[in-house]
């Protein structure tokens, strides 16, 4: 049986390519993906809004995450984390549950790039 992943992201990523390629790489690894984009999460998150409009509406989102083996997300474009995937991802740390942050080529920032020197100035900098 296949572990189950819930993938953490911004909604601003929900149904585009780069959700797409991310999906296939978990895929790829063996994971079944439970995606919040998907069709029957939304439509459960839709009726959770219904029948408790003064809940936090994150904890329909904690319970899937609850559900799952482990979490992973990605970043916004600018790198940046949106308030609810950092709800997600400290929800599943908070259960003990590990958590990965994925990139796809389309998500990857070129300014986490070190090159060659600056990655021996921060070696030589910060080992122990």
């Amino acid at each position: 049986m296949k572990k189950k992943i819930y993938y953490a992201h911004t909604m601003t990523t929900y149904y585009s390519q780069e959700e797409a390629n991310a999906v296939e790489l978990l895929e790829s690894m063996g994971y079944e993906v439970v995606n919040p984009s998907d069709k029957k999460i939304v439509e459960g998150f839709e009726l959770f809004k219904r029948a408790n409009p003064s809940k936090n509406y994150m904890e329909y989102f904690f319970d899937v995450v609850k559900t799952c083996d482990l979490l992973a997300f990605s970043a916004a474009d600018d790198d940046k984390l949106t308030s609810g995937v950092v709800k997600e991802v400290l929800y599943a740390l908070s259960t003990r549950m590990s958590v990965i942050e994925i990139h796809t080529i389309d998500s990857l920032n070129p300014e986490r790039f070190m090159s060659l020197e600056k990655t021996r100035e921060y070696l030589t900098k910060n080992s122990h």
